[in-house]
């Protein structure tokens, strides 16, 4: 019976990640991040028509500058064969009556929206008091300012810009945010402090590649002041141990879902010990965390959540 199969029969699903194939050209990886920037964010912003279910029209798609290099069936065999670190399709498309191909992002889908009044280059009043905001955001303080889209939106268009620091956090984040992207964002000790200490409410956080800085005695007090937490990605925080994960059940014992691939300083009793104290956990990532899944390793993971319904990323 095979590793995948004997874990599954004992109510865990285990499933290894798949990366693209070494084979792929530099074209086709510039293509493939081109289709997921437009299809989960840009679409709307560079005119397109978006349906209520995330799909476009892939004639129109093609017209746009960034797709001109590349014809209709480099695009479509993208978006067919174009799959995740897990494994997931990226992608789809559905053809219509008549003829007309319609593709969308299956998963990760937050479009901007377009600034333009449709059909015009009449900016929008509310694009215009985004743009005023956030070139002034040392003017404000969103802290109790009651509207999470709002402020989620100010946020966002600050990451876009690249002027999401210290300065500019302790103006913008508030009580009101549950979910909070910080990918790729540059972080200090000082910026998980003006986290912790303005968005107690937080149920989602996301810190994947912000990882220089934050070690295990700087995430434990962060996660300590952030007790809602729900689920958390810490996908390539590379200086965290198992004492990140101990502090995670301690201070987070209702977490639900944790990404903590590309960190490869956990150990097997570190990851067990983890699960044996989240009781909901439903969702966990150790994908390249360089543990060696043995099949004594595997057996206790599955003897640990017997009747358990949770999702295992490995390597």
């Amino acid at each position: 019976m095979s590793e995948n199969k004997k874990n599954a029969d004992n109510g865990i699903k285990c499933r290894k990640g798949k990366r693209k194939q070494g084979g792929s050209t530099d074209a086709e990886s510039r293509l493939s991040k081109r289709l997921g920037y437009m299809l989960r964010y840009g679409a709307e912003k560079e005119g397109l028509r978006v349906s209520n279910t995330g799909f476009v029209d892939l004639r129109e798609l093609l017209k746009l500058p960034l797709f001109t290099q590349h014809t209709e069936t480099e695009v479509l065999n993208e978006i067919k064969h174009s799959k995740s670190t897990r494994g997931n399709k990226r992608f789809e498309f559905r053809r219509e009556y008549d003829g007309q191909i319609l593709v969308r992002a299956l998963y990760g889908r937050k479009m901007e929206r377009n600034p333009y009044h449709e059909g015009s280059k009449v900016v929008r009043l509310l694009e215009l008091c985004f743009k005023h905001i956030c070139k002034n955001i040392e003017d404000y303080d969103l802290e109790d300012f009651p509207d999470e889209f709002l402020v989620s939106s100010i946020i966002h268009k600050l990451k876009r810009e690249k002027r999401l620091s210290n300065n500019t956090m302790r103006s913008a984040l508030g009580n009101v945010l549950e979910s909070l992207d910080l990918e790729g964002v540059y972080l200090t000790e000082k910026s998980l402090k003006i986290i912790a200490a303005r968005c107690p409410n937080l149920k989602h956080l996301r810190l994947k590649d912000c990882g220089y800085l934050i070690n295990d005695q700087i995430f434990s007090q962060l996660i300590k002041k952030l007790p809602l937490i729900e689920k958390i990605h810490l996908h390539g925080c590379s200086q965290l141990t198992g004492k990140s994960l101990t502090a995670l059940r301690k201070h987070v014992p209702r977490i639900i879902g944790v990404n903590v691939a590309c960190i490869r300083n956990f150990t097997q009793q570190d990851i067990l010990d983890f699960i044996n104290g989240c009781p909901d956990l439903i969702y966990l990532n150790i994908l390249e965390c360089g543990l060696e899944m043995s099949d004594e390793f595997c057996l206790k993971l599955a003897d640990a959540w017997i009747g358990w319904n949770i999702r295992i990323i490995y390597q």
